[in-house]
């Protein structure tokens, strides 16, 4: 039985959407490089005080695992008793977070609404360079993450991390402006949230956030209800590593029962030299896409999906590396997991089913002139 009257809920829930999207629009209109202001490779999010996400603006929905990776690396680190109002948390270190390599970087930043955490609103975005051993990196070459970039653990934003990273950059104003961005955006969220628990009550803002989840999870599974039950396969390659190994194969297996449904990706290959791994928060979110391609691209992103999703991986694999393994090109092992997702969901649900898009990108290659 719901706490709150229909209006009420749907101008709260409706809310969190606007608060995102203010916040995504800020990142791109305040944005240094061309990463974030032309090509948009950045996200913005809220999350509760515990990192369940509430909304966010999915320009690059695989970023829905990533974001609650990252809240609970801060969390572990700085207890909530140590979290202050002007805080403001960067990470990028791929084992200890949920970014998908060195180049990108998280903020996270508490909304405070009389004294009392009530969430967190966060950004990510690539950087153009953080020191790896090619500008830019994605280095085909590298052996290890410590070959890809500086790493950084949860630490708190300031002058000193400040003049860490212009000192491990190639471009330190395009990273020192872009972050700034992140954290101005961020500043935005956080006074949009909480203005909304000044209007509402943080308690009442907490009732719609998990009727909002709940209702996320009851859609989901009501889907699945209606899908046959039964276990289907999906497999797929990629050429090599990055360094002419054999091909990389992943595989999946789905299993659904009644409203239940896994991901088991244990058959996949083990972890590779080269750097197409990839961490497994990035995987779940291929998951949480593909539901939401085949029930209904209106499914809001949050964390009622990750109570529908179960995942499972094999250790040392390519899709759960062992740390110090090399993560920076992971986007085309993330290509291939999202159509093997999509392949299997289309095996259960026929009418539902999407066309291969294949695993590559555009990508444009430059050569110094002879002699230049």
């Amino acid at each position: 039985m719901s706490k709150l009257d229909p209006g009420t809920y749907q101008v709260i829930t409706s809310s969190f959407s606007s608060i995102v999207e203010e916040m995504q629009s800020s990142l791109f209109r305040t944005g240094f490089s061309t990463a974030v202001r032309e090509s948009h490779d950045a996200s913005s999010a809220i999350l509760t005080s515990d990192g369940q996400l509430m909304g966010q603006y999915a320009l690059i929905p695989t970023h829905m695992g990533a974001f609650p990776a990252c809240v609970a690396a801060v969390l572990a680190r700085f207890p909530q008793n140590e979290i202050r109002l002007e805080d403001n948390f960067v990470l990028n270190d791929p084992y200890l977070g949920g970014c998908a390599h060195s180049a990108d970087v998280a903020v996270l930043t508490p909304a405070f609404h009389r004294g009392e955490l009530v969430g967190f609103c966060a950004t990510m975005a690539h950087k153009a360079d953080l020191g790896s051993i090619s500008p830019g990196g994605g280095a085909s070459q590298a052996k290890d993450v410590f070959q890809e970039g500086l790493l950084l653990p949860p630490v708190r934003w300031g002058p000193d991390i400040e003049d860490v990273l212009r000192r491990n950059s190639r471009t330190p104003d395009l990273v020192v402006g872009d972050l700034r961005g992140q954290i101005g955006a961020n500043r935005i969220g956080v006074d949009r949230f909480v203005a909304l628990c000044e209007r509402w009550g943080s308690e009442t803002i907490r009732d719609a956030t998990y009727e909002l989840f709940d209702k996320t999870e009851a859609r989901t599974r009501n889907a699945l209800l209606g899908w046959p039950d039964g276990t289907y396969r999906a497999e797929g390659y990629m050429d090599d590593d990055g360094q002419g190994s054999e091909p990389v194969h992943l595989a999946l297996e789905l299993t659904k029962k009644g409203d239940q449904i896994r991901f088991d990706f244990s058959a996949s290959d083990n972890q590779t030299n080269g750097p197409v791994n990839i961490r497994p928060s990035l995987v779940r979110a291929c998951c949480y896409y593909g539901l939401v391609a085949c029930i209904d691209p209106d499914l809001p992103n949050n964390a009622g999906l990750a109570r529908v999703v179960e995942t499972r991986f094999s250790t040392h694999s390519v899709l759960n590396p062992d740390f110090p393994a090399p993560v920076n090109v992971y986007v085309y092992t993330l290509s291939l997991a999202a159509e093997l997702v999509l392949s299997a969901l289309g095996q259960m649900a026929p009418e539902r089913r999407i066309a291969c898009s294949g695993t590559g990108g555009g990508l444009t290659f430059a050569y110094p002139k002879e002699g230049g």
